[in-house]
């Protein structure tokens, strides 16, 4: 291979050779072994200059081209693109915040129209026991005269828009009045009704 120097890299003129010997390259080998971040550290050589001063001096040596490394990575990106993506970063977590504002406050409208919803509907104790009495002869899965609870509080819930807790509590106080019966299981079904410390499973007109 015929010698080659500094002066036959593509760009390299005699200021620029000067600029280089100044800071002690004065050399292809020791041009294809800097970095771009480094060799912009030099007065008067730019970032575009300073990939094609490398480039071409591997280029000369038959030297592989640069690779993607991260100092590289670091040197391409600019000042100003960093800045961009920060400002991005910034404003997506703003982004991501208020999202969980609005979700929260769907969840307490939510809450809201469903406990409104419920203090307007006020229903006797006579026109609740109606409702249970139709619920109860409604439901098709009987163990003897005995039905889930769970299964009668939602089949409740189609007539009167109340809680399960609401309905366990009328429950109750019809059993305590000795209007129904309640009874304790081991069956794991649904929501059992618990009250004064009890868990009550199945459920009987009287």
């Amino acid at each position: 291979m015929p010698s080659v120097a500094l002066e036959d890299v593509k760009g390299i003129g005699e200021k620029t050779l000067k600029t280089l010997r100044n800071a002690n390259i004065d050399s292809l080998q020791k041009l294809a072994k800097m970095s771009v971040k480094d060799l912009t550290r030099i007065k008067g050589i730019g970032q575009t200059s300073a990939k094609k001063f490398i480039t071409g001096a591997k280029a000369l040596l038959r030297q592989p081209l640069e690779t993607f490394t991260p100092d590289l990575a670091k040197s391409v990106v600019s000042r100003q693109d960093m800045s961009i993506v920060k400002d991005l970063q910034a404003e997506i977590a703003i982004i991501h915040r208020k999202l969980d504002q609005f979700n929260q406050r769907l969840e307490n409208i939510e809450k809201k129209v469903i406990n409104g919803t419920e203090s307007m509907v006020e229903v006797s104790e006579n026109q609740f026991f109606r409702i249970l009495k139709t619920s109860y002869n409604a439901l098709d899965k009987k163990f003897g005269s005995f039905v889930l609870i769970s299964d009668l509080t939602k089949k409740i819930k189609d007539s009167i828009p109340w809680s399960t807790e609401r309905i366990h509590k009328q429950l109750y106080t019809l059993f305590l009045n000795y209007k129904v019966e309640l009874q304790p299981g081991k069956i794991e079904e649904g929501a059992p009704l618990m009250q004064d410390g009890k868990k009550f499973v199945w459920f009987k007109l009287k």
